[in-house]
């Protein structure tokens, strides 16, 4: 029988099991994360346990940033609100610590010890403490974020719902910068019948308390919500549903869909730097500097850089010369396969927003770093359209791109666009052009 959305309670069971899909995930991830988390922490200058609140595990590890201060990261733990510790996730610190950015990870009391309405505020207790804390620590008020996966997305968006003015009278309403949320669950009614809520408990009405998506953002700092494309239907469909729900409310709410991944390599892929391309430079860093701190490298300052890997060292940064840049914002760039042309959104003016934009086509050199010869081919007269997310097919014949929740094809050779998507009632986003469609 049907109990949620077309599924049955075995379905469901099977989609949000999350363990059951990954055998090796006790075996050899957890043994893993652990593994390269203690090498981190056995060099990184931590302090580790600090107390934060009343609890038991009310606890956070702290690492300072290295170099030029480039704002602060609060890491959540995942484990389905009732399993995982900060100390198996730590290495997840290593790429912010190296580019400047000072990390938290945060334990919390788990179900069932509490209930799991009452693992929120334990959240915003560690985020008022360290913004009470961060003279002390070091911490950069000025560029302030919050990430986390699973349970810890979740915990990350209830953050993000949060209205800090009335957490204490010296709270700013922009307390946070910037968000990101991984796999997370918004809506909780499916919980309700699985085997995973028989350490939650929760009841109907528990559920829906606890459900980001019948609430609203109490803030309009960027925010990514991010899942693998290689989880459950339903798992994805959360992500999916929470974007669709706010994306006309909040500008800087953005989706991610990374390919070849599932519900646990999602957290690899942060590290490893293999995100969508538009971010693949540096993944949450990008991430997160780019609206939060307006295209600032922590070295080089405002602009576009070509990113070299460096095996075991630090990535290399040259700035890309762009006429257009000095005038307004390049965003969600493409490079073409063979290197040398370069797709893009641009705005004019710095005030970030997505409505209106205009996408432009252009010459690439990696020799002399500039990009150059940039000339519009789509919303040339800035129409208030959310015209996004230009990617190349992969014999360069064509650009594809979204415009009003449809997809277009702009070729090359004639500089004609036609309609490619065929569903009108869809709204069709992230396009990455395999093939030309004939």
């Amino acid at each position: 029988m049907e109990v949620y959305k077309g599924l049955t309670r075995e379905e469901l069971q099977a989609q949000y099991y999350l363990r059951a899909l990954r055998p090796d995930y006790e075996v050899t991830v957890i043994p893993g994360w652990l593994d390269e988390s203690k090498r981190f922490v056995d060099t990184a200058n931590g302090t580790l346990d600090i107390e934060y609140g009343p609890r038991l595990r009310n606890k956070l590890d702290f690492f300072p940033g290295q170099g030029k201060d480039a704002g602060f990261v609060l890491y959540i733990h995942g484990g389905y609100w009732q399993r995982g510790d900060k100390s198996v996730y730590s290495f997840l610190a290593r790429p912010f610590v190296e580019r400047g950015f000072s990390v938290a990870m945060m334990n919390y009391q788990m179900c069932p010890d509490v209930r799991i309405s009452e693992i929120a505020p334990q959240a915003r207790l560690a985020v008022g403490w360290l913004w009470s804390h961060s003279k002390e620590l070091g911490i950069s008020r000025d560029n302030f974020n919050i990430f986390g996966h699973s349970a810890g997305g979740h915990l990350t968006t209830e953050m993000m719902f949060t209205d800090w003015t009335r957490e204490a009278e010296d709270f700013p309403k922009d307390l946070i910068h910037a968000g990101v949320s991984v796999s997370g669950i918004y809506d909780f009614e499916p919980i309700l019948y699985c085997t995973e809520n028989e350490g939650l408990k929760m009841d109907a009405e528990e559920a829906r308390m606890v459900s980001p998506i019948y609430r609203t953002p109490a803030t309009d700092a960027p925010h990514l919500i991010s899942f693998g494309l290689e989880e459950p239907p339903d798992m994805r469909r959360q992500s999916n549903d929470f974007f669709d729900k706010f994306k006309h409310a909040s500008t800087r709410m953005e989706c991610l869909p990374v390919p070849d991944v599932d519900h646990f390599d999602v957290v690899n892929v942060r590290v490893n730097g293999q995100l969508h391309e538009a971010v693949r430079a540096a993944p949450i860093i990008a991430t997160l500097v780019e609206p939060a701190l307006d295209h600032a490298h922590p070295e080089q300052g405002r602009g576009y850089f070509l990113m070299t890997p460096t095996p075991r060292g630090k990535p290399t940064f040259q700035k890309i010369q762009c006429d257009l840049a000095k005038r307004g914002y390049l965003d969600r760039l493409s490079l073409s396969v063979d290197e040398t042309k370069v797709c893009f959104e641009y705005q004019k003016g710095f005030k970030r927003k997505v409505p209106g934009r205009t996408l432009y086509l252009a010459d690439f050199d990696a020799k002399t770093l500039a990009i150059t010869n940039a000339k519009p081919f789509a919303n040339k007269e800035g129409k208030q359209v959310w015209f996004a997310y230009p990617r190349w097919t992969r014999d360069q014949s064509a650009i594809m791109y979204q415009a009003g929740g449809a997809l277009y094809l702009y070729d090359l050779k004639t500089k004609k666009t036609r309609k490619v998507s065929t569903d009108d009632s869809a709204d069709y986003r992230y396009p990455h052009g395999e093939a030309t469609p004939k």
